[in-house]
């Protein structure tokens, strides 16, 4: 009682830095828990909560490696799934997430007040991490909580060091997020083996079997990638999928400035001209800069941080193209924590660097120049649609009755399975004839076997949602127009619904 009685009685100082990361904190949280219950997921966020319900077992497993994406947003959203919550479940722990680091960067890093202020706010912090649903919400926690754990002071009173354990830990939870880190996670993994069990000679057996954890990460993605490139069409035909170099980089670094520019958001500002080239020409520079610090401040961590970003561009050369901001912005997540465990140090570089004016000027305008396109986003999906999914589904709800006389068709499983989502449980189905249940991507999504499968025999109507860049097409055919739905901000989810005859 003694002792309960003491802890009770301890009073509870908090420093200034401590304060305002939880004002600021607060401020984050409540602006976007806003954004966040505004928006209306697409695909990509839906289609983990519809493998989790829609399969079990072997099956489940097998879709979640077939899409190459996340494993441990799977393993986290498993049990809710399965005990029979909702959807936002999946919103709320992305949000949280979110939330948790940006607390973890006010309070905990080694940045000046201004320049934590100035990343909490940028757009991916702001909007894109928190609001849109996916493994890479997961990323700011989990590398900035790595940067912090990875000490030399964190040594208990058996000598091991509890950070390198949750450092290793966390990069294995890092590799799972995407396979875009695996550069990152590999790297960094063999660095700390060779500093510590090397050339240190530490090799304390947490460390080991939390090393070890991490390398078997690495490799369950191997399976993963080797599984998906088998599985899905799109990666296993890469003469589709090549792109110039000019192609790629010039979208990527685009989306620093205007996140319109990838492959996700309809575009509406120039893709030449002065207005365009001037800014992606200007983050060209700050891009160049924080290379140039990073190599000033730890040549290895500049080596490291270069593959970790060239990786991905060799994914989107050789294998999958589809360049998105949420992707875009790993690269601000990793300069973020490149920089916050060079500064741990506190050797004369990197105390110079701290204090640097011109550092603290490129850091803060590589991170301020996203936040134009990161606000004007989050205006438009507070006020309008990210996704029209649930527009198209309601009409069919109220105007289409469920009465055995029509079947609903998308051509395009992608497109339809945000509309599946919402219309559960009435079946949308695919031109093979099986019902979305996810995104299918296997060989043989597309071809029309609408015939032979059966689900059209005996209906009066077949009716098609597709995307309104297909409506001419669908209206050369004869088919009658029947609803379209408003403008929604990305694209291939705004639809159009006609009807066969």
């Amino acid at each position: 009682m003694y002792y309960i009685k003491q802890f009770f009685d301890k009073k509870i100082t908090l420093s200034n830095k401590a304060i305002s990361g939880l004002i600021i904190t607060a401020v984050y949280a409540l602006i976007t828990i806003i954004l966040v219950s505004h928006h209306e997921p697409f695909e990509d966020e839906l289609n983990l909560w519809m493998i989790l319900n829609n399969f079990s077992g072997f099956q489940l497993a097998e879709r979640a490696f077939e899409g190459g994406n996340s494993l441990i947003l799977y393993l986290l959203m498993w049990p809710f799934a399965k005990a029979g919550f909702s959807y936002y479940c999946v919103k709320i722990v992305c949000w949280l997430s979110c939330v948790l680091a940006v607390f973890v960067l006010n309070c905990l890093s080694p940045f000046p007040l201004f320049i934590n202020v100035i990343i909490t706010f940028s757009a991916p912090m702001l909007y894109f991490y928190p609001v849109i649903a996916r493994s890479y919400s997961l990323l700011p926690l989990f590398l900035f909580s790595a940067a912090f754990f990875f000490s030399d002071k964190n040594i208990d009173k058996n000598g091991r060091n509890i950070g390198y354990v949750l450092f290793l830990l966390l990069l294995a939870a890092i590799s799972m997020t995407h396979v875009i880190m695996f550069a990152f996670v590999a790297l960094m993994l063999f660095l700390f083996v060779y500093q510590r069990f090397y050339l240190q000679r530490k090799r304390s057996k947490s460390e080991i079997a939390a090393a070890s954890i991490t390398l078997a990460s690495l490799t369950v993605i191997v399976v993963q990638v080797l599984v998906a490139m088998r599985a899905v069409s799109q990666f296993g035909n890469k003469s589709t999928v090549s792109t110039p170099l000019k192609g790629v980089l010039i979208p990527f670094f685009a989306c620093f400035f205007d996140t319109t520019k990838g492959n996700l958001f309809y575009s509406y500002t120039p893709n030449s001209g002065l207005l365009f080239y001037l800014p992606l020409f200007s983050v060209i520079v700050l891009f160049c800069g924080m290379l140039f610090f990073l190599y000033r401040t730890e040549k290895k961590y500049f080596w490291i941080f270069v593959l970790s970003v060239c990786f991905p561009i060799y994914i989107y050369l050789t294998t999958y193209s589809v360049i998105v901001p949420y992707r875009v912005f790993t690269v601000h997540l990793l300069l973020v924590f490149f920089f916050w465990i060079t500064f741990k140090n506190n050797n004369e570089i990197s105390i110079k660097m701290l204090h640097n004016k011109m550092f603290l000027t490129v850091i803060s305008l590589f991170f301020l120049i996203t936040i134009p396109s990161g606000i004007k986003l989050a205006v438009n999906d507070f006020n309008g649609r990210f996704s029209a999914a649930r527009d198209i589904a309601d009409f069919i709800k109220r105007n289409i009755p469920d009465d055995g006389t029509g079947v609903l068709i998308s051509p395009s499983p992608w497109q339809g399975t945000a509309v599946a989502f919402y219309l559960d449980p009435v079946p949308v189905y695919m031109l093979n004839g099986n019902e979305i249940k996810c995104i299918d991507d296997r060989p043989g999504a597309l071809d029309n076997r609408l015939a032979e499968s059966g689900i059209t025999k005996g209906k009066r109507y077949i009716y098609i949602i597709a995307s309104k860049y297909q409506r001419e097409y669908l209206a050369s055919r004869g088919y009658t127009f029947i609803y379209e739905t408003p403008p929604a901000m990305i694209t291939e989810e705004d639809y159009v619904l006609y009807r066969i005859p």
